[in-house]
C-alpha cells in the first residue's frame, strides 16, 4: 500500500500498536478535558472552540484507528 502522510508511515511502523496506543491515549485525555470543561459555564466563543477541539480528538483517534487496521490487517 502507498502511503501519503507522515502519520500513515508512522502507523505502518507501529507492528504492535505501542505508537497508537500512546496518540490515542493522548487524544482521549484531551478530548476527556474538553468534555469537562464544556460542563462549566463558558462565553459562547470559548464553548464553541472546545466544541471542536473535542470533535477534532474524536474524529483523529477514529482516524488513527481505521488507518492502523488498514496497515495491518493481513499481518495477523
Amino acid at each position: 500500500m502507498l502511503t501519503l502522510t507522515a502519520l500513515e508511515d508512522q502507523l505502518a511502523a507501529d507492528l504492535h500498536g505501542r505508537w497508537r496506543t500512546r496518540c490515542l491515549a493522548l487524544l482521549r485525555d484531551l478530548a476527556e478535558a474538553c468534555g469537562r470543561r464544556l460542563r462549566e459555564p463558558l462565553p459562547a466563543a470559548e464553548f464553541a472552540v472546545l466544541t471542536r477541539r473535542r470533535a477534532a480528538c474524536l474524529a483523529a483517534m477514529a482516524v488513527i484507528e481505521i488507518v492502523w487496521a488498514r496497515q495491518h490487517e493481513f499481518r495477523c
